[in-house]
């Protein structure tokens, strides 16, 4: 199958900026890089060509000679033919790029029949009914912010109709990740997301000034990081694939 040995491989970046209204994406960005997704397809896939997009451009390193990096914005139309890739990947992108849906419907014609496309987000609005008080306030001018912009902190969950909605991809899968930002749960794979995303929300002092600029105190910024450590506080991804129909 042509997924399963793919000789052509397109990892996403992080689109046309409107991340930068989110703090979350500034850690997820560094730690969760298109490049580093790339590398690890390339070395996986040494036959394989792989495609890394997107808009900053790649960090001074060697690369893996079948890596071809494309500095371009997901929220316009990109420089490739319909059905091209074997295998289409982003992480944590969608719900932070202008019209997270219409990306996704231009991207997904980017697959070959019988090739794969991959999309793995969050649903940050968990963190409202499992976060404390100061949680809920922060998150909830994340989520605003977010919107403004054309984002949605919410398409994780939403990502499964979206694929389905297209009608060319078959047997749509769902796995939904519970990630407690403690890292105290039973399951060591989650902790470590979780730790990852409460790390993306209380690393740099931008983020405080970002929200002090909606009227956030700094002592319910303080609140708000302590917050997101006690249990119980919960952060929700979904790994969301579909195979494109072989005609």
């Amino acid at each position: 199958m042509a997924a399963t040995s793919p000789s052509k491989i397109l990892d996403l970046g992080c689109g046309s900026g409107a991340w930068c209204a989110c703090p979350a994406r500034t850690c997820l960005h560094i730690a969760l890089s298109v490049v580093y997704r790339a590398i690890q397809a390339a070395t996986q896939f040494p036959e394989a060509e792989v495609h890394a997009l997107d808009i900053s451009p790649l960090p001074d390193r060697i690369l893996p000679s079948n890596i071809h990096f494309h500095l371009a914005d997901l929220t316009q139309e990109l420089n490739f033919e319909p059905e091209t890739f074997d295998i289409v990947h982003s992480r944590f992108v969608m719900c932070h790029v202008s019209n997270g849906k219409e990306v996704i419907e231009r991207v997904a014609r980017l697959v070959r029949p019988g090739g794969l496309l991959l999309l793995e987000d969050m649903d940050i609005s968990n963190l409202l009914t499992t976060g404390g008080p100061a949680v809920g306030q922060v998150v909830s001018i994340m989520m605003q912010l977010m919107r403004v912009r054309g984002g949605d902190g919410e398409i994780g969950r939403k990502l499964e109709g979206i694929i389905a909605s297209l009608r060319f991809f078959e047997d749509v899968h769902v796995t939904r990740i519970i990630a407690p930002l403690s890292g105290t749960g039973p399951n060591a794979a989650n902790n470590e997301l979780g730790l990852a995303i409460k790390k993306s929300h209380t690393s740099g002092d931008a983020i405080a000034t970002l929200f002090a600029e909606q009227g956030v105190t700094a002592d319910a910024m303080e609140q708000y990081w302590k917050e997101l450590g006690q249990s119980g506080c919960e952060g929700i991804i979904y790994f969301t694939w579909a195979r494109r129909i072989e005609r």
